[in-house]
């Protein structure tokens, strides 16, 4: 199957977090291993839901979680143990159920991988739940939708 071509949304990324690639994100060739590329999605999300105004500690602490439902990443280049890379985060989709975010992993200019996830509140039950109206997780998410 042929590789689709990939074009960087047009918008600027709602958040940018870099990392320094640790040893043990490494094989024994020096390459990240694929795992590690979720873990560094999970602290792109964890950072843009700082910068929207609340830790994710704090929709804990009501009874809410940001439930993984998808995730897939298309890896493009390798990655290197030292390397700084940075996740660009874009929001797809946002409502008071689920969210959808679209990713790209960079070494400077190099595209290393593209992702996207999709995310649903849910309650410590397990059972998906909305994000009421007045949580402040909700006022921050929405300066994201325009809502």
């Amino acid at each position: 199957m042929p590789l689709r071509r990939y074009e960087t949304p047009s918008d600027p990324p709602a958040h940018s977090e870099t990392l320094r690639v640790r040893y043990s994100d490494t094989d024994a060739q020096g390459i990240v291993h694929h795992s590690s590329y979720f873990l560094w999605l999970e602290e792109a999300r964890l950072g843009w839901l700082r910068e929207a105004g609340f830790a994710y500690t704090d929709l804990t602490a009501s009874g809410l979680f940001l439930s993984l439902v998808e995730c897939t990443c298309r890896f493009i280049a390798p990655a290197y143990g030292e390397d700084l890379v940075t996740v660009l985060l874009w929001p797809k989709r946002i409502s008071r159920v689920r969210v959808c975010l679209r990713y790209e992993v960079r070494r400077d200019e190099t595209l290393l991988a593209t992702a996207s996830s999709e995310n649903a509140f849910v309650g410590a039950d397990g059972r998906p739940r909305r994000l009421p109206a007045k949580h402040a997780a909700w006022s921050g998410l929405r300066s994201f939708i325009g809502d």
